[in-house]
């Protein structure tokens, strides 16, 4: 059933900027051997050693590039290889196989799976590593420590952290592994951490001879904004708001049982305690840094082990509010603003609408807001969504380049008409004063225009028109797919 969801929407293109500054960090390093980074810090996991090493062999074997194709069919595997390890990783826990099938569903199935496997980014990879470092880890209770094993787990953990830095957090199963295991003790962690720095260190050596190393990008919001912001997208983003719901029963439920768990046997007392810590502090931490809500696809095979071991029913609730949340889905805000809750398509459909593929009705309705005199149209798409429909000849466009300052903008200009059609990724006060000053009036999706300049204000009425840097704007709202 996910194969049959997903396959379908592998040629329908990619919305997420971070796949498409993947796959242009792929093509330089195998078009000009060249390392560089789609955002800081870096992802070396993917963008070198796995995308990397494809992109490579592509280019010197067969002189074909790395297509965002490519890129979501690697996706669609990785996620494919993340439901049979977790399966077989519960079944050595010993789940029952209907238990552990039950599991698999809940996972591949939560918002943030479809969403990072169908048009994502690199969580999958990370958590399918990290799941993997876990498994290496759990052994049957009379089977003597493994060296290797542990040595391997670290490997693979350095590498999940290669694919999200924020992955590192996890690493805190090690000392717990440590102490559970009385042969081992915390004084053989401290031991063994130089071969876990090490692996870390082997792992991200190309971001070193990359062109430049930044820290990670910041927010700019305030601790208000954070707390709200990543509160909302907890309940209503990461999960569906049934799913959240019964993620903090599981989570409060076994906070009260976690000193019985930990007296359990191994693997279960390690396995246990480490899924309900590395759930609480990557939710506590979302509202540190609430940037986008695939952060929360890490706690949810964790979330579900802990439901499937807690009890029968609630896996079935569980596995029925996510199936449930594929087709129907609750929400507080419409249109980038706060309104009361309201049913609407479920993530599914959200999921897929993002897709370029799905842009096509919106584009062409962009034309009834040309005007007699020349027009800059600025909506709500990116440069990709317009390219992907003008390779395929489903939409007419000529490409122009516009110089604002230091930076060259793409713009679509229309057929027959006078108008351009410009993307948000482009949108500046600069660009705007560019247009305005060469004659150009001005129309805005509305969308966009909340988006970019009234982003935080959360209950304004609807605007017809509005002034941005001195520029007069009229704002458009289309009712198109999209």
């Amino acid at each position: 059933a996910y194969a049959a969801m997903a396959i379908p929407q592998l040629h329908h293109g990619i919305a997420t900027l971070d796949g498409h500054g993947a796959i242009a960090v792929v093509r330089k390093l195998a078009d000009s051997h060249h390392i560089t980074i789609s955002r800081p810090p870096g992802h070396p996991t993917t963008e070198f050693y796995l995308y990397g090493t494809i992109g490579l062999i592509l280019r010197s074997l067969f002189d074909q590039p790395f297509t965002d194709t490519v890129y979501l069919w690697l996706q669609f595997l990785a996620g494919i290889a993340m439901a049979f390890v977790f399966y077989e990783w519960l079944c050595k826990l010993e789940f029952s196989p209907a238990r552990a099938a039950g599991a698999v569903c809940c996972l591949v199935f939560s918002a943030q799976f479809l969403s990072v496997t169908m048009d994502g980014e690199e969580f999958v990879d990370a958590l399918l590593l990290l799941v993997a470092a876990m498994r290496f880890l759990t052994v049957g209770e009379k089977e003597a420590v493994s060296l290797t094993r542990i040595n391997v787990s670290m490997l693979f953990f350095a590498l999940a952290v290669g694919c999200r830095p924020e992955f590192l957090v996890a690493g805190v199963m090690y000392p717990i592994y440590f102490w559970i295991r009385p042969e081992l003790g915390l004084k053989s962690y401290f031991k063994a951490l130089p071969a876990q720095i090490g692996c870390l260190i082997l792992v991200w050596l190309p971001i070193f001879f990359s062109t430049h190393v930044e820290p990670p990008l910041s927010l700019h919001m305030t601790l208000k904004q954070r707390i709200l912001g990543a509160g909302y997208k907890l309940v209503f983003r990461c999960f569906t708001f049934p799913v959240f719901a019964l993620f903090c029963w599981t989570l409060a439920r076994e906070a009260f049982k976690i000193k019985n768990d930990l007296r359990a046997r191994f693997p279960i007392n390690f396995t246990l305690s480490v899924c309900w810590l590395i759930a609480m502090i990557y939710s506590f931490l979302f509202f540190f840094y609430p940037s986008k809500p695939a952060y929360g696809l890490v706690v949810v095979p964790f979330c579900v082990l802990l439901a499937a071991r807690q009890s029968r029913f609630l896996l079935i609730l569980l596995t029925v509010c996510t199936v449930g949340g594929l087709f129907i889905n609750v929400d507080i805000f419409k249109d980038r603003r706060l309104a009361a809750p309201y049913f609407k398509p479920g993530v599914y459909f959200e999921i897929t609408g993002q897709k370029p593929f799905y842009k096509l009705a919106y584009l062409r309705g962009l034309n009834k807001h040309c005007g007699t005199s020349p027009t800059a149209i600025i909506a709500y798409v990116a440069p990709w969504d317009v390219e992907y429909h003008l390779e395929r000849g489903t939409y007419q466009a000529e490409k122009r380049v516009f110089e604002v300052g230091n930076a060259s903008v793409p713009a679509f200009q229309l057929p027959g008409t006078h108008c351009l059609v410009m993307t948000s990724e482009s949108i500046s006060p600069e660009l705007l004063q560019t247009l305005h000053s060469q004659g150009f009036s001005i129309a805005m999706d509305q969308k966009l225009y909340r988006y970019m300049f009234e982003k935080y204000d959360l209950d304004s009425a609807n605007k017809s028109s509005a002034i941005i840097a001195g520029v007069p704007l009229t704002l458009f709202t289309d009712q198109s797919d999209h």
